[in-house]
């Protein structure tokens, strides 16, 4: 069954958390929504390889979500992208 999130809420909800997320130099880019729930962001800046990340995602941004923005039901970051191996020129 797919879920029916409330977008503007959703819209609302990440604008209200970015400010706190560009305040540690980083910010927020909202990917899209799976049928379930499930939204994907993409944390950037100082915040895409920062170890506390997680706590960010699952403490701040998903417990936010979850509480303000029905038909959410959770929130993920896409994998890492692959690194691209080059090869070494000849010198």
């Amino acid at each position: 069954m797919s879920a029916v999130v409330d977008m503007e809420a959703l819209r609302e909800a990440l604008e209200l958390i970015r400010p706190a997320i560009v305040a540690d130099g980083g910010d927020l880019e909202y990917l899209g929504i799976s049928p379930e729930g499930v939204v994907t962001v993409r944390l950037t800046g100082a915040c895409e390889t920062c170890p506390l990340s997680v706590v960010t995602l699952t403490a701040g941004i998903e417990a936010l979500l979850l509480k303000r923005v029905p038909g959410v039901t959770g929130v993920v970051t896409p994998p890492p992208e692959a690194s691209v191996e080059r090869p070494v020129p000849d010198l």
